[in-house]
C-alpha cells in the first residue's frame, strides 16, 4: 500500500513540475516578438474587416473602394477612427469622398 502511495505521489509531483514547465515555455512564446507581431497583425486584420463591413452595412455600393484603401491603414487608431467615422457618416457622397481622399490615406503611410 505504502509503495502505491509513493508512487502515486511520485507520478502527481511529476506531472506538476511538467505543468510548471508548460507554463514557463507558453509565458516565453506568448512574450516573444513574434507572438506580439502576429496580434496586432491580427487585430489590425480584425479592424480592417470591421471597417469594411460599416462600410458594406451602410452603404454597399463602395464596399470595394473600402477594401482597396483600407489596406493602406496601419495603425490601430486610425482604423478605430474609421469605424466610428464610417458609422456615423449621414450619406454616402461623404463616405465616397473620404474613402477616395489621398489626404486621409497619405497620413497612414
Amino acid at each position: 500500500m505504502r509503495a502505491l502511495l509513493v508512487g502515486c505521489w511520485i507520478l502527481l509531483w511529476s506531472s506538476e513540475i511538467k505543468w510548471k514547465e508548460e507554463r514557463v515555455i507558453d509565458k516565453v512564446w506568448d512574450e516573444s516578438p513574434m507572438m506580439r507581431r502576429v496580434r496586432v497583425e491580427t487585430r489590425m486584420q480584425t479592424l480592417r474587416d470591421a471597417v469594411v463591413t460599416v462600410v458594406c452595412a451602410r452603404f454597399p455600393s463602395l464596399a470595394d473602394l473600402a477594401r482597396q484603401h483600407v489596406v493602406q491603414v496601419d495603425t490601430l487608431e486610425m482604423l478605430c477612427d474609421l469605424i466610428t467615422l464610417f458609422s456615423v457618416i449621414p450619406d454616402e457622397a461623404m463616405v465616397r469622398s473620404l474613402l477616395s481622399s489621398t489626404i486621409v490615406w497619405e497620413g497612414c503611410q
